[in-house]
């Protein structure tokens, strides 16, 4: 590895143990004071030469404790201080009484940490893990969420920092029946949710005449970047379905 002048703190960051020092020293004390990350592990890295380096690490906690981040993610690069400050900072804004979050900027290393769930590209994913906010999503009531016999379970099944998160939501189903299972995609932008939900209400007439079963769009929550769809078997679209402008494009595909 060579050195970077503009990203000093390199060997660090693709080192698992100095980031696990690194985590328990400098970061978590203003996180979550008392605790200590047993195990660091790098799941996903992007890097420009000489402007940022931005890695995704797994976690494991040596007190693991309901409600601690699977993830974290350090972005190194002197410019990230403005936006802490701008998502997560004074320029915002804080509500009174309410809980720190999860994320930190040490400026010493040019550095920014966020701790699954919070992502400033993705500002509605807590609450789309959030059990009671998916309820009454799902039954498009709130109070009607709060009379269901229980809430739904959250799985997380792909994230990328900055990106998207794929969710699938466990439904109970009263009696004997077999638990309802719900998709639910975070993206960065209502719009392209938008446009994901359109795209995939397009392919699915096409797709059932060659035998594809497409996901049903069941509700786009557009401020959240949030598209509800059916839960089905089979290999993801989401190149065609996010690149694709046209549905000529698809064509080819189907």
């Amino acid at each position: 590895m060579r050195a970077d002048p503009g990203l000093p703190f390199l060997e660090m960051a693709w080192s698992p143990s100095q980031m696990q020092e690194f985590l328990n020293r400098q970061v978590l004390p203003s996180v979550w004071p008392g605790q200590q990350v047993a195990a660091v592990a790098i799941d996903e890295m992007h890097y420009k030469p000489g402007k940022q380096c931005e890695i995704t690490y797994s976690l494991r906690f040596a007190d693991p404790t309901r409600g601690q981040a699977r993830w974290a993610v350090a972005t190194f690069a002197s410019e990230k201080g403005e936006i802490y400050r701008h998502h997560y900072g004074a320029e915002r804004g804080t509500v009174a009484g309410s809980a720190p979050r999860p994320v930190v900027f040490l400026p010493a290393y040019g550095c920014l940490v966020e701790f699954f769930p919070v992502d400033w590209a993705l500002p509605f994913l807590p609450r789309a893990l959030e059990p009671r906010e998916v309820a009454s999503l799902l039954s498009g009531n709130g109070a009607e969420g709060e009379r269901s016999p229980g809430l739904p379970k959250i799985e997380v099944l792909r994230y990328a920092h900055h990106s998207r998160c794929v969710l699938r939501y466990i439904l109970e189903v009263s009696g004997s029946g077999a638990p309802q299972e719900v998709i639910g995609k975070v993206h960065r932008s209502g719009a392209l949710t938008a446009q994901v939900a359109q795209t995939q209400s397009i392919l699915q007439p096409q797709g059932a005449a060659y035998g594809l079963i497409i996901p049903k769009p069941l509700r786009v929550v557009e401020e959240w970047g949030l598209l509800l769809m059916e839960c089905v078997p089979g290999a993801t679209l989401k190149a065609v379905v996010e690149q694709a402008s046209a549905p000529q494009q698809f064509k080819e595909v189907i």
